[in-house]
Formats: structure tokens, sequence, C-alpha cells
């Protein structure tokens, strides 16, 4: 049931185009992780290596709530899609200039 949880997040992590929702779904991904390493890790490093799991967790999703936060608030959309439209018109403009 916890890696059909995960499945789950993983899914609605990848199928929004909200940047609010991206970072929910990809913290929620986590957590059925955690309890997955808590319940079968190898021996007594189970303790030590959830502990570990959640601290690197937690120092890779504050830069990336900072930086969610600071999308929003300066650019007042949620919505990914229009990134990747100018990530694409960038790489075809950009392979323009290297070829001429």
């Amino acid at each position: 049931m916890l890696i059909l949880g995960t499945e789950i997040c993983h899914l609605g992590l990848f199928a929004n185009e909200g940047l609010l929702s991206f970072f929910v779904f990809y913290e929620a991904a986590l957590i059925p992780l955690i309890i997955l390493i808590s319940r079968f890790g190898s021996g007594n490093q189970r303790l030590r290596s959830t502990i570990v799991f959640c601290i690197f967790t937690i120092a890779g999703a504050m830069p990336m709530l900072c930086a969610t936060l600071y999308l929003i608030q300066f650019t007042e959309n949620l919505v990914i899609a229009g990134g990747v439209n100018m990530f694409i018109s960038f790489h075809t403009f950009h392979s323009e200039t290297i070829i001429l």
C-alpha cells in the first residue's frame, strides 16, 4: 500500500500544471518512503537511515519551497506550462544563433 501511495503521489506530481500543487505532491510522495525506510531498512541502521533521509529531504525542500514562493509572488502565476514554452523558444533561438 505504501508503494501504491508513492506512485499515486508521483502521478499527481507530474500530471498537474500548478506550481504549488507540484511542491505539495513532491512532499507527499516522500512520506510513504520515510515509512518504508523506517520499517524495512536493514538491521540496526533503520533509525539512522530514516533520520538522515529526513534531514536531506528537509535540506532539499526548503530551497525548493523558497523558490516556489518567490516565483508565485513575483510572477503572480501558478501555472508551470508557460515556463516550458519559454524554454523551448529560448532553445530554438539559441540553436539558430550557434548555426549563424
